[in-house]
């Protein structure tokens, strides 16, 4: 996700005061990287609007319909891999694994949210472009897009704020505070199996010595 979102903040690097502003390279590399933005992959601009609208890389329909997809795609593969593990533990001869609850990072909404998380700066510019094309309908779809946007940090925001998310308790645990050569010294000690375990480990303990904590 950080590196999609990376490749987002690029694409828009020839669009910041103008793309006559910046060198032919730059632009190339922001139209290369516009699909990151769930741009320029379909476009459906519509005809009649007295405006032309084909040559913009975040028209409004193409976007919205890309998205769509994508978050239609995430659902149904989160779906298959949830029924893999119905069937998988309906033919077990273990009763616990028949009872087990389903595995967390399956439930809803925690694959959707990082696929929203995605969508959302291509959804913006999406919605800033048909706001400002002059073309009333684009104009007022562009509208109730922006509107969903808001409603969607909101709900993100009411979700963490409350801790619900997939049914269970998300919160912010913090980590334990301790001076700093303490911390080294937990660092250089901890030890795991094999060369490899020992290595993750300590990385894992430095990780949770720099971070002050974590959501869990």
């Amino acid at each position: 996700v950080a590196l999609i979102t990376q490749a987002q903040f690029i694409s828009l690097g020839a669009k910041v005061g103008g793309p006559e502003n910046h060198p032919e390279s730059t632009r190339a590399l922001s139209r290369g990287l516009a699909w990151t933005n769930f741009q320029g992959i379909i476009n459906l601009a519509m005809e009649g609007c007295g405006v032309d609208l084909s040559d913009q890389d975040s028209e409004l329909g193409g976007v919205l319909l890309t998205c769509l997809v994508a978050i239609t795609a995430t659902e149904l593969l989160r779906q298959l891999l949830l029924s893999m593990v119905r069937v998988r533990r309906s033919v077990s001869a273990s009763p616990e694994a028949a009872q087990a609850p389903l595995p967390g990072v399956l439930l809803f909404p925690r694959w959707h949210l990082v696929v929203l998380q995605s969508e959302f700066l291509g959804l913006s510019q999406a919605a800033g472009a048909s706001m400002g094309s002059g073309c009333a309908v684009y104009q007022g779809l562009g509208s109730v897009l922006f509107l969903c946007l808001i409603g969607y940090v909101a709900w993100v925001t009411w979700v963490l704020y409350n801790g619900i998310v997939a049914g269970g308790h998300v919160g912010f645990r913090e980590n334990e505070s301790m001076a700093m050569l303490t911390a080294a010294k937990r660092v250089f000690t901890a030890k795991g199996e094999g060369w490899w375990g020992s290595l993750t480990e300590k990385r894992r303990v430095f990780g949770n010595v720099r971070v002050k904590g974590q959501w869990v």
